[in-house]
């Protein structure tokens, strides 16, 4: 009979010791990341760049000018430190990706120039499309990225933006609309061999 009581005293405290319920430690909607093709000095800065992204697309929602405006800067600083041989070299088209990092500083500038939140928007769509075409050239394989689409947007012509879950919190009409959009597109090089 003690035997059974111990065997069952060491299950139970082997199972206690599983502090988190048996589930796994990345949080909820965390992006996925795995070690890819991509050298860590293009993962590093275009990850920097697309979490400083993230940054301003989360203040949009949050209809926070003052935060728009420091990642605004702080990913165009991003850019200006990125190593562009690196990122350049992970592609055949090299001069795509220096146009594509030109425009996305160029809208960086106009949306830094706009005093009102609503005229930063259209830079902001801008610099949504070009980083997308970015992330797809240099087939950045260091998170999941979704592509995100509201057709109410701009007088229901519609504008994408980019995210790091496939949930929706719209930033072209977050007020009205916070929830109005789909997913277009699931950029994954994560699993590239």
């Amino acid at each position: 009979m003690w035997k059974f009581f111990i065997i069952i005293a060491s299950l139970f405290a082997l199972a206690s010791c599983d502090d988190n319920g048996g589930k796994n430690n990345v949080p909820e909607g965390a992006p996925l990341t795995t070690q890819g093709n991509n050298s860590d000095i293009v993962n590093y800065g275009i990850g920097g760049i697309v979490n400083e992204y993230y940054a301003i697309k989360d203040a949009f929602v949050l209809e926070n000018d003052a935060i728009i405006n420091q990642h605004a800067l702080a990913m165009q600083k991003g850019i200006d430190t990125l190593d562009l041989k690196s990122v350049q070299g992970t592609n055949l088209d090299k001069d795509k990706n220096t146009q594509l990092i030109s425009e996305i500083v160029a809208a960086l500038k106009t949306l830094l120039k706009e005093k009102e939140i609503d005229a930063k928007r259209k830079p902001f769509q801008t610099i949504s499309d070009k980083l997308y075409d970015l992330i797809k050239s240099v087939r950045f394989d260091k998170q999941i990225i979704y592509l995100e689409h509201c057709p109410m947007a701009f007088n229901q012509t519609g504008a994408n933006w980019l995210s790091n879950t496939p949930d929706i919190k719209n930033p072209y009409i977050p007020k009205k609309m916070i929830d109005c959009g789909e997913v277009l597109d699931t950029l994954d090089f994560t699993k590239q061999q």
